[in-house]
């Protein structure tokens, strides 16, 4: 389910949605407020209860987009830094998400399953 009540935004084949957290959002310029379904709109965002593996499939999606334009669109050299560095902050916190997952599943396996007996 979307956080809009009159639909989900309209697919431009620009950006694939991406899940954030329920409460962010950034400020309008002129008020200091916005609402969430402004701020969805405005960036197409889906705010789903997607799995790890979904959100990391879109992370990548996302990723190699981004990319593959990032020398056509006419950012300055920190522009594209910060840009970069956004896509590192959200690569990390997948990879962690799935290193805890691991951790997590290696404490439930007895140490000797497996082997031969």
């Amino acid at each position: 389910m979307t956080a809009h009540e009159d639909g989900p935004c309209p697919d431009f084949d620009l950006v694939a949605p991406i899940a954030i957290p329920s409460g962010s959002r950034v400020p309008d310029h002129i008020t200091g407020q916005s609402t969430s379904m402004e701020y969805d709109r405005y960036f197409r965002l889906r705010r789903d209860r997607i799995g790890l593996r979904e959100w990391s499939m879109t992370c990548l999606e996302v990723q190699r987009k981004v990319l593959a334009d990032l020398t056509d669109v006419g950012l300055t050299a920190e522009e594209r830094q910060s840009l970069l560095h956004g896509l590192l902050l959200m690569g990390n916190e997948a990879l962690q998400q799935w290193i805890d997952i691991s951790a997590e599943q290696d404490r439930r396996i007895p140490a000797d399953a497996g082997r031969p007996t």
